[in-house]
């Protein structure tokens, strides 16, 4: 069975994600400057910070600060189906981030075997659901930069397939 953790505003770049019980297991925040997003931080409810720099294309986490086009790792030029693989670290298992339409959903799938964590984004004007991502049992066994990882990627994925069109309009 997997951990629900729902999104309590429909603007994933700035809500609180909370548990079934209703306790916060995450704060999304987003700075913005003249020209749009410039970063979104992340906290753990164990203090734990990760942040998405948009104009810089980088992760920061756990002290360290990368380049998305180091971590991620497509199909080339022609990638019909915006399936990506993403890693962090190389004792990390690399995950393959793919946006399946008819869900309308993300999907991150460890390559290492496992069960895949899911975000459904709910992006629909006439939709009141709120986003919901679903975190696999064993990913509480995972260390806390993993599962931050994890969840920067689909927040980054979705935010970045939105403004491509693929999704619906960036909020």
């Amino acid at each position: 069975m997997a951990l629900t953790l729902t999104f309590v505003n429909k603007r994933v770049l700035d809500s609180a994600v909370v548990g079934s019980d209703g306790s916060a297991h995450y704060t999304v925040s987003t700075h913005y400057a003249w020209f749009g997003r410039k970063f979104t931080t992340i906290t753990a409810a164990n203090g734990l910070v990760g942040h998405i720099h948009w104009r810089k294309h980088t992760f920061e986490l756990g002290g360290m600060k990368t380049k998305w086009s180091e971590i991620r790792s497509g199909r080339g030029w022609w990638n019909p189906h915006q399936e990506y693989e993403w890693h962090w670290g190389d004792s990390r298992a690399p995950y393959r981030v793919k946006f399946h339409k008819l869900s309308s959903e993300l999907v991150a799938t460890p390559l290492r075997g496992g069960e895949a964590t899911r975000f459904q984004p709910h992006h629909s004007y006439v939709s009141t659901k709120a986003p919901v991502i679903y975190l696999p049992q064993e990913s509480a066994q995972k260390d806390d930069i993993e599962r931050m990882f994890v969840l920067m990627v689909l927040i980054q994925s979705d935010t970045v397939y939105r403004r491509r069109g693929m999704i619906g309009r960036v909020r």
